[in-house]
Order: C-alpha cells, then structure tokens, then sequence
C-alpha cells in the first residue's frame, strides 16, 4: 500500500512540468503587459519624432509581453519544484512601504514618502540595519528631488510641513 502511494507521488510529480514560479511570474507579467496594451489603444501613437500618448506604454507593454514569453518558455523547459512557502514578513513590508509612500507623497512631499518607503521597506529584512537605511533614505531622497522636481520639473512638493 505505501509503495503503491509513492508512485501515484512520483507519477503526479512527473505530471508536472514547469516551474511553478516562472509560470506566475510570466504569466502575471503578460496579463498586466496586455491590459497596459489595451488600455493605450485609443490614444494617439504619434511618430518617431514626436510620440503621442499611446507611444511610450505601447512600447514598453511590447516589450515586457517578448520578456513575459520568454519567462514562460523558460518555466515551461524547468522541471517542476514545488512552490514553498510563501514569505510573509517581506511581502507585507514592501506592501506596505508603497501604500504609505501613496500616501504620503501629496501630503508631505517626496522627501518623507521616500523615508517612509525605505523604512517600511526595510522592516522585510530580519535584521534591521539602521545605518544603511538611514543612507539609503537620504541617498533615495535626493535622486528622486533631482530626477523628478528638478530635471523632469514634475510639480511634486519636496516638504510639506
């Protein structure tokens, strides 16, 4: 009987094909790629010297759609490994550090969103390095002042006190 049960075990095994992981993650990047896709559709595209709307996220979808099915080939030639547990601690941190960056980046500007993403973010990890992400923070802080209110002149406010 248990010999009997360790094969039907290996025969299902064998079933299997692909890993699991690259399946989702392929998968999950061709279903936002082709939402992006269509959601552009009624905007104008433009041409090589002045893109429209459409242009940019087109592209970009057309691209990560090549990457998806080649994520997806990829776990389909794997051998199937089981999936594992899932970890929770890092998943809810970076949940998290976008959500307060969301909500926090109109209300008191891109510099403290940016230190409330990387110190949620940084609750993912088992140990806490306080150094490091009080470096990360200021380092994050100012390149995205730089990129964004700057060079971009995006109208986000750097403090709101």
């Amino acid at each position: 009987m248990a010999a009997e049960f360790e094969n039907n075990g290996a025969r299902r095994q064998a079933m299997l094909r692909g890993d699991v992981r690259d399946l989702l993650a392929g998968g999950l990047l061709l279903v936002f790629a082709a939402a992006v896709l269509l959601s552009v559709r009624g905007l104008a595209f433009g041409s090589i010297t002045r893109p429209g709307p459409a242009a940019f996220p087109a592209v970009l979808s057309i691209f990560l759609i090549g990457v998806a099915a080649l994520v997806l080939v990829r776990g389909l030639r794997a051998r199937a490994q089981p999936f594992g547990a899932v970890a929770a601690r890092p998943l809810a941190a970076v949940t998290l550090a976008f959500v307060g960056f969301g909500l926090t980046v109109e209300r008191a500007g891109l510099v403290a969103a940016t230190v409330v993403l990387v110190v949620c973010a940084a609750f993912g990890f088992e140990r806490l390095r306080r150094l490091e992400t009080v470096v990360i923070a200021v380092c994050l802080s100012a390149f995205g002042a730089l990129v964004f209110v700057w060079l971009l002149r995006l109208p986000l406010p750097l403090w709101r006190w």
